[in-house]
């Protein structure tokens, strides 16, 4: 494939329409994709179109699948600082003595959120999701 989009994604012309060529090798092979999903490129070509290396997922699978930062540390089984088992923490509030310690984007597990909070002798406030 010649043309690419500025993404990197193969791309054609219908009725001088602009069509994404995996998308259109994906319906026209495989069946439909409904407006709420996306394609995942198996392969992690973007102008692949072989529809085996193809698949309809949400859009939130389709970025934790991918290389960004974000998805990098979901898929992340243990804590970075203390070597936990990783739970997703998402830190609600903490005062200035605990931002010294931690930075409010920091990923860190319950675990050693409670080390830190110790530290500075006081309580975090944490949403936990204990699902992972």
């Amino acid at each position: 494939m010649r043309q690419r989009d500025r993404d990197g994604y193969g791309i054609f012309s219908v009725d001088t329409r602009p069509v994404k060529a995996h998308r259109y090798s994906y319906t026209r092979l495989v069946g439909t994709i409904s407006a709420d999903m996306t394609i995942d490129h198996l392969c992690r070509v973007k102008s692949c179109v072989n529809p085996q290396h193809l698949e309809v997922v949400t859009r939130r699978e389709n970025v934790l699948r991918s290389k960004t930062p974000a998805s990098r540390v979901y898929r992340q089984t243990h804590c970075p600082a203390g070597g936990h088992v990783r739970k997703t923490v998402e830190l609600v509030g903490y005062s200035q003595s605990m931002s010294e310690s931690l930075q409010p984007t920091q990923n860190v597990c319950v675990e050693c959120l409670h080390e830190i909070a110790g530290a500075c002798d006081e309580s975090p406030v944490v949403s936990a999701d204990t699902s992972k």
